[in-house]
């Protein structure tokens, strides 16, 4: 019997996210951030550790983005969203565009 959280045997395990959830990376610093939340009311679509402060979207949120990061020096990783159309992650220095 497989522990809760772990997959049967013959099973393996996949990101199964209904939107596009973005990560980046620099150093010690991170940011967690869905370009699009689609059927939720009041989400939190963004979330970041930036210069030892932990910093998020209002509830509801309010438009106000995650600060970019300097040009070529965070590393980018998408989760692709099971939606269509789901949407594609930024380039790290265009965040708050």
């Amino acid at each position: 019997m497989p522990r809760l959280g772990q997959p049967p045997a013959g099973y393996s395990v996949s990101p199964k996210l209904y939107d596009t959830l973005c990560v980046y990376r620099m150093g010690q610093d991170w940011t967690l951030y869905f370009p699009t939340m689609r059927s939720v009311t009041g989400g939190l679509y963004w979330v970041e550790f930036r210069n030892g402060a932990i910093r998020r979207a209002t509830v509801p949120f309010n438009g106000v983005k995650p600060a970019s990061y300097p040009p070529g020096v965070a590393s980018r990783n998408q989760i692709t969203g099971v939606v269509v159309g789901a949407a594609t992650c930024p380039q790290p220095g265009a965040l708050n565009q």
